[in-house]
């Protein structure tokens, strides 16, 4: 009985396959973390904003100069095949959100580009790159949100199970 426990602790310990990663800003300087083991996944100098995400699957926490500014809700699994949230990246005029999911025959890398402009921080377009690993070809798009969306009404889960119908 004591076996069975302690598996049963361990399968929900596991995060379903999922890698936790956390964006850590540190005297202008941001480092993307593995939390299983804790190792420097990708380094960067070119702050601008100061956003950070920490993510815990299925949530991703924004941060703005480390206050929480947004919880957005990811498609677990049986709504978007494989999931994963990559990496915050600032740019001149607010940050991208970078996601892959989708499986052998066909991968997807979604870019959500956020600006700041005096209305705040809003959703402005979404860049989109599918392989298809079966033809071995590429397909690049763009949609531009418009109007923008501002931040505290953009749903990640809502935009793929929109994107998903089409």
């Amino acid at each position: 009985m004591k076996g069975i426990i302690i598996i049963l602790l361990l399968l929900n310990s596991c995060d379903k396959g999922n890698v936790k990663k956390e964006t850590v800003i540190k005297k202008n300087k941001v480092e993307i973390k593995n939390n299983s083991n804790n190792k420097i996944i990708e380094k960067s100098t070119d702050i601008i904003w100061h956003y950070s995400i920490n993510e815990k699957y299925p949530l991703l926490y924004l941060y703005h100069n480390g206050k929480l500014i947004k919880v957005f809700i990811l498609p677990i699994g049986t709504e978007v095949k494989n999931i994963e949230y990559k990496k915050l990246k600032e740019t001149k005029k607010g940050f991208n959100i970078y996601f892959e999911w989708g499986g052998f025959n066909y991968s997807h890398q979604n870019t959500f580009i956020f600006e700041n402009d005096k209305k705040g921080i809003r959703l402005t377009k979404i860049k989109t790159k599918i392989y298809n690993n079966i033809d071995e070809n590429i397909t690049i798009d763009s949609v531009f949100v418009n109007p923008p969306l501002l931040i505290n009404k953009v749903s990640i889960k809502d935009i793929y199970s929109k994107y998903k119908k089409l």
